[in-house]
């Protein structure tokens, strides 16, 4: 950790692994110094270090440290980029599944609108896929009005 932040986030410095010893050693004290680093061999990063309550649903709680090169806390707040990662990674879910129960990515197509069809009915049956769990989860057994 180089400099801790005001939005809890701070500064550090990434440096190529292939670097070792001393040549790490200078990188490493010009960026405590604050000097501007070959971007070939080293680079500042902000680090976000947040908690995500229960993603397995055991009570557990999981730290997640995210990089970026957006430096400046008030361009980015470390709580708004948390968020984002967060919502990134519910839709990466979202689309394996979709992978895994409907096919999405099992597709031979040879044009453009083939692809288009093929991809917009898998989401649509994965949609369908996902209301109805979603029923079943409020215990509304009942079958929908389009079933």
């Amino acid at each position: 950790m180089l400099k801790p932040l005001a939005d809890g986030a701070y500064l550090s410095v990434v440096i190529d692994p292939e670097i070792r010893g001393k040549a790490r050693e200078k990188l490493l004290a010009a960026a405590a110094e604050g000097r501007v680093l070959d971007r070939a061999k080293a680079r500042y990063v902000r680090v976000v270090e947040y908690d995500v309550p229960d993603r397995e649903g055991n009570g557990g709680r999981e730290l997640f440290a995210l990089l970026t090169n957006i430096l400046a806390p008030e361009q980015a707040p470390a709580a708004a980029l948390a968020g984002l990662y967060q919502w990134r990674w519910e839709h990466e879910e979202c689309f394996q599944q979709a992978k895994q129960t409907c096919g999405l990515d099992d597709y031979q197509v040879r044009s453009w609108r083939a692809w288009y069809a093929h991809i917009t009915l898998s989401m649509l049956a994965y949609a369908a896929l996902a209301a109805a769990r979603a029923d079943q989860v409020k215990g509304d057994l009942c079958p929908p009005a389009w079933a």
